[in-house]
């Protein structure tokens, strides 16, 4: 019996250390990649300084932002907040919603309140008088509180919402965030928390360290020309590693010789990138063909590959409103296989008869989402008149080729949208990429030449509302040469017809009418390349010949970086 009982003492006492044991490691782990957090109330200097909250009792009262005469002696009030839909107390008593105007109020002080879920409350003594409108603007603040953040190891980052934040307190909205910390060579820790108005939450965060690894691998281009300068003719190759350590990068051939090589230093981030130029260890371009990438670290071993190609020609276009082209023409070529480019241009327009006409300034950019498939937008603002407007469009190229001869044989279309406020070049009548836009295209390319055809409608082409119904029908012509990789020489026609035309006299459209030879546009220019760099400029000019009407003429200065 005794005998029984000690084993069975002895079994509870190592059951019981077994379970204390247990529960320190369980404590230390989670400590070592959890967070404590509590929450108080907002100290006072924090409550005192906060603008949150303003209330009437014992103050001034509030003088209107725009006030003005009724006859009649009656009275007006218009209540205006920042944000919309705001609920209006006057006296306590619910009138509406803002903007809110309430008409015929007696005379005489009164108690102004407006309130709206998530925001803090205002409130503002106003005074209505006789015979006057007063408009009163109340400014709603978000209803916040504050983060206290502490963490080990020191020097990690803190985003709330993706946001990075660099106080030890930070004011942030009520409701829940995503709060993550990151260090490198340790773990990352994310948690939601829940910021309450006017309290204050605070968190302790202790990170965990994690082993070397090599988490991917990969390089920027499939292909490239190294005869390019700038981001087009360099390959970038990309390592993502998770602590510190050391590595090499190793360039190899098709037959698995070296041609170039890269010792990283120790790695401080989690990032690491080698910008290869084709070059090999003597500083001699490589020749054309498959080249792999061996970056080696800590015992990983990650591959990736590109081509250098020297055949590839990057096509010096302009951004247009319905893809890349040649002037405001689409063409069914692309600037190169993956390229994308974004740029700006400024075109000053004349008129024969009346000088200066106006001036536009355009931001696009063009987008490579396949080998096939193009996106292209564009905004632009322009001053006519001593008036300033706004524009924008956005189309997506389906761009195909078809080896034909020595040369290649070209063909593709584009849809897409523009709209601008006022129209330009009255009386209209062109197709310039506003409104409901699809356009086909064909061409010829061989070598540093291309030649195609482009025919291109446009409905609601004066300002892109699709309500009006006028229509222009665009027959182009267009033609590149390159005298060198780096320099092209181009120039374009196009015949527009249109069909339902701005109407002077009664100032409306004409839906039955129809002019097959609305305007007739020409334009020419010369792009290159800006040595070192993968920047082009392109210097044009162009003309709108209206049979009828004034012409317009305008030189074009376009920059554009391809990627």
């Amino acid at each position: 019996m005794q005998y029984n009982f000690f084993m069975n003492y002895k079994r509870i006492v190592l059951a019981f250390l077994f379970c204390f044991c247990a529960a320190l490691v369980c404590a230390e782990a989670g400590k070592s990649i959890g967070f404590t957090e509590e929450e108080t109330e907002l100290e006072k200097d924090f409550a005192s300084s906060s603008s949150y909250l303003r209330i009437p009792d014992g103050g001034k009262t509030a003088e209107p932002e725009l006030k003005s005469e009724i006859t009649g002696g009656k009275t007006a009030v218009v209540i205006k907040t920042n944000v919309s839909g705001a609920s209006v107390f006057l006296n306590g008593e619910y009138l509406g919603r803002t903007p809110l105007s309430v008409h015929n109020l007696v005379p005489g002080s009164y108690n102004l309140r407006a309130e709206l879920n998530g925001y803090e409350p205002v409130f503002q003594r106003i005074n209505i008088k006789d015979g006057r409108e007063q408009t009163y603007y109340l400014q709603l603040e978000k209803r916040c509180g504050y983060l206290d953040i502490s963490f080990l190891p020191e020097g990690s980052i803190v985003y709330a919402d993706g946001l990075r934040l660099y106080d030890d307190v930070n004011r942030l909205e009520e409701g829940r965030h995503v709060i993550k910390v990151r260090k490198f060579g340790f773990e990352d820790f994310s948690a939601e928390v829940f910021i309450r108005a006017h309290r204050m939450k605070r968190i302790f965060v202790t990170l965990k360290e994690v082993p070397f690894s090599v988490t991917k691998f990969l390089s920027s281009k499939n292909t490239f020309n190294p005869d390019y300068s700038g981001g087009i003719g360099t390959c970038v190759f990309t390592a993502e590693v998770t602590a510190p350590g050391k590595g090499v990068i190793s360039i190899v051939n098709s037959f698995g010789e070296e041609v170039r090589s890269y010792t990283f230093p120790e790695f401080s981030d989690w990032t690491q990138t080698f910008s290869w130029d084709g070059r090999n260890s003597s500083g001699s371009y490589v020749p054309s063909g498959v080249y792999t990438a061996v970056f080696t670290a800590e015992g990983f071993e990650l591959r990736a590959g590109t081509k250098v190609d020297y055949s590839v020609v990057y096509n010096l276009l302009d951004i247009t409103d319905c893809g890349s082209g040649i002037g405001s023409v689409p063409v069914a070529v692309s600037f190169a296989q993956g390229a994308s480019a974004v740029g700006i241009s400024m075109f000053p327009v004349w008129r024969t008869t009346g000088g200066g006409y106006a001036f536009p300034i355009d931001a696009g950019i063009s987008l490579s989402v396949t080998n096939w498939l193009e996106f292209s937008g564009k905004v632009g603002v322009y001053v006519q008149g001593g008036e300033s407007s706004v524009s924008g469009s956005a189309a997506l190229k389906f761009a195909f080729s078809k080896p034909f001869a020595s040369g290649k044989i070209d063909w593709g279309f584009s849809v897409g949208y523009g709209y601008v406020q006022n129209p330009l070049f009255f009386p209209y009548g062109l197709a310039y990429g506003k409104g409901a836009n699809l356009a086909l295209m064909a061409g010829y390319e061989k070598s540093f030449f291309f030649a195609g055809v482009t025919t291109q409608f446009d409905y609601s082409c004066s300002s892109g509302a699709l309500s009006d119904t006028d229509s222009v029908w665009k027959n182009a012509l267009a033609l590149y040469v390159m005298p060198s990789r780096r320099v092209s020489l181009n120039i374009y026609g196009a015949l527009h017809s249109a069909f339902g035309l701005y109407d002077e006299v009664s100032e409306s459209v004409d839906e039955s009418s129809v002019d097959w030879v609305s305007a007739i546009e020409t334009g020419g220019g010369v792009s290159f390349f800006i040595p070192g760099s993968s920047v082009v400029m392109n210097v044009s000019g162009f003309s709108f010949i209206f049979p009828s009407s004034p012409a317009y003429i305008g030189c074009k200065v376009c920059i554009n970086y391809l990627f």
